[in-house]
């Protein structure tokens, strides 16, 4: 994988990663999350809530939201493949107020 003229090598895994959808958080995809995991499909939700969104209402970037699943991805990978090792994304409003300020 090429990512930014870097060649990013992760292992390869049996597990899944939801993105909440637009608007969405964690919390509305947990229960399908538990019930794949459940079928032998580990999967990890990425932690956000559903305000992380906020930054991204108008068309703005949405680098906050692709912070989130870089985040997850990488710890679901050093953890291989075990969703409870993903740890929460720490966000205040104070963050989100800078974002939607000085991003794009």
């Amino acid at each position: 994988n090429t990512y930014c003229n870097m060649t990013v090598t992760l292992p390869k895994l049996d597990a899944a990663v939801v993105v909440p959808g637009f608007l969405s958080g964690a919390s509305d995809f947990r229960e399908m999350a538990d019930s794949l995991s459940a079928r032998g499909i580990r999967t990890a939700v990425v932690p956000m809530a559903a305000w992380h969104w906020l930054p991204c209402l108008g068309g703005r970037s949405m680098r906050p939201i692709l912070e989130r699943i870089d985040h997850t991805v990488r710890h679901l990978a050093a953890a291989e493949g075990d969703p409870a090792a993903v740890p929460g994304f720490e966000y205040s409003w104070q963050d989100c107020l800078t974002d939607f300020v000085h991003t794009p």
